[in-house]
């Protein structure tokens, strides 16, 4: 029987990245997850508001508590890390005093979670995706610096190669932009490189809706089209940014950041 080509190439990712096989993972029922998905996306709607971290605080405990009883269950493990992504993002949304203490443990368990999801099922997405996800925290929370520090360049093209490899659809494709992002992002002594961020960008402005987190989305991407100081872009970037300002819900840590950047573009544009 013929094997499907996207299985074969994520086996392929489990055997390079892991060297060993996959961890024998035990299942939960349909009603204990549909439960835990409730919670989360109901943290999420309300991630926005002071109410949106109890929430998602709550969504984290639902997973850990379950995961407790199942330490190999994939389906739990990645749950658990996407809720501790989200609830230091929910934080950092709310720019809370404490914001970057909490993105960064948070992220470290998310790092963990997903390491385990990652090696127990190395054909999946969603634990390469919500590992992308915490490394993001570490980033906008402890710098550059200590992003490098923790090997995670490399690990990063790593997830980013896999997600795109297994599913670059996933949320609204945004592996392709992430992917788009990180050589954008990245420094120049490891492989900055603007015209490739761009080619992977405009892949991701042909098929995707923006319909996950466009909130966050449209000022990545208007910065990333603002370095290259092309008129074309800079109206590009015009458009996503005002697009990012009539979120009926702003969120005040990207509202902040948006302005930030319109303001920059209107001042060189003068």
């Amino acid at each position: 029987m013929k094997r499907n080509g996207k299985a074969i190439i994520a086996s392929l990712f489990g055997v390079l990245l892991f060297g060993v096989g996959a961890v024998e993972q035990k299942g939960v029922d349909e009603e204990t997850i549909n439960r835990v998905d409730s919670e989360y996306e109901r943290a999420l709607r309300e991630n926005y508001r002071p109410e949106g971290l109890f929430l998602m605080k709550e969504s984290l405990d639902a997973c850990t508590k379950n995961l407790d009883a199942n330490p190999a269950c994939y389906d739990l493990l990645w749950r658990s890390a996407r809720s501790a992504v989200e609830l230091g993002e929910a934080a950092k949304i709310l720019q809370t005093r404490d914001w970057k203490k909490l993105c960064g443990s948070m992220a470290r368990k998310g790092i963990e979670w997903t390491d385990a999801a990652k090696r127990g099922s190395p054909d999946r997405v969603e634990g390469y995706f919500w590992q992308l996800k915490a490394m993001d925290l570490i980033y906008d929370a402890e710098g550059m610096l200590s992003f490098i520090a923790m090997g995670l360049v490399p690990k990063s093209r790593q997830n980013l190669s896999a997600c795109y490899a297994i599913d670059r659809s996933y949320m609204d494709y945004t592996p392709v932009l992430a992917t788009a992002l990180y050589y954008y992002k990245i420094p120049p002594v490891f492989g900055q490189d603007i015209a490739k961020a761009l080619v992977y960008y405009e892949e991701y402005a042909s098929l995707s809706r923006w319909s996950f987190e466009s909130y966050r989305q449209y000022p990545d991407a208007a910065e990333m089209l603002l370095s290259t100081k092309s008129e074309k872009n800079t109206e590009r970037a015009r458009t996503l940014l005002l697009a990012a300002l009539a979120d009926p819900t702003p969120r005040p840590f990207y509202l902040e950041r948006t302005k930030t950047l319109l303001a920059r573009l209107e001042r060189s544009s003068h």
